[in-house]
């Protein structure tokens, strides 16, 4: 996971209008193949198995924190007097599938995750991003209100497997992500970057056995 320090970073390269790097042709092919299996997935779960519809998919969550800017917003008459969170106060992200309601076991969050043989072969998530995932998964939960989640993973080489990870929702793990990243605003807002050897605490629990 980044440290506060390098979110500071990036953020200041973004406001400062720096671009990133563009993805390279063999992992924009790499994406195409992704996005495949997401909406076959998707498409199996809501058409053939009647566990979601589709307003349950790749449905926007969002959350903000602090106090909120007054500014003219665009709309088709002209313009209107709208709030926003300030730069870096708010955070937001679509879930894959969010309820999806598995009959007996109930409604979960479900995060499709494509891999390459090598990082799926391995015995759990891989642990490059075994704490992303969890992080990701426990934000969408809370954003959706869910107690419940399910990482399905898939391989991208023949022949083609899926295996998935139960995670339950961790309010402590909620909860320090937004202390985290409201640290972090509040440090762009007064131009001072994070100490780099400061870190905030993320009590990780893996998913449940």
């Amino acid at each position: 996971l980044p440290t506060c320090a390098s979110l500071y970073d990036k953020a200041v390269a973004v406001m400062a209008g720096e671009e990133g790097k563009k993805p390279s042709t063999s992992l924009m092919k790499a994406f195409q193949v992704g996005h495949f299996w997401h909406a076959y997935i998707q498409w199996i779960v809501v058409e053939k198995l009647g566990f979601a519809t589709w307003d349950d998919v790749e449905v926007r969550g969002k959350t903000g924190w602090g106090e909120m800017d007054q500014r003219a917003a665009p709309t088709r008459v002209g313009a209107s007097t709208q709030f926003f969170y300030k730069p870096y106060h708010w955070a937001t992200g679509s879930a894959d599938i969010a309820p999806c309601r598995i009959p007996v076991h109930g409604d979960y969050l479900v995060d499709i995750k494509t891999m390459g043989a090598h990082d799926y072969k391995q015995m759990g998530l891989p642990s490059w991003c075994a704490a992303k995932y969890e992080a990701q998964i426990n934000i969408y939960m809370d954003w959706f209100d869910l107690e419940q989640a399910i990482i399905l993973c898939v391989s991208k080489d023949s022949p083609h497997d899926f295996k998935e990870y139960n995670f339950e929702r961790n309010q402590p793990l909620i909860d320090a992500i937004y202390g985290k990243w409201k640290l972090v605003g509040s440090c762009l807002e007064a131009g001072e970057r994070p100490p780099e050897d400061y870190e905030v605490n993320l009590p990780l629990t893996g998913p449940k056995l």
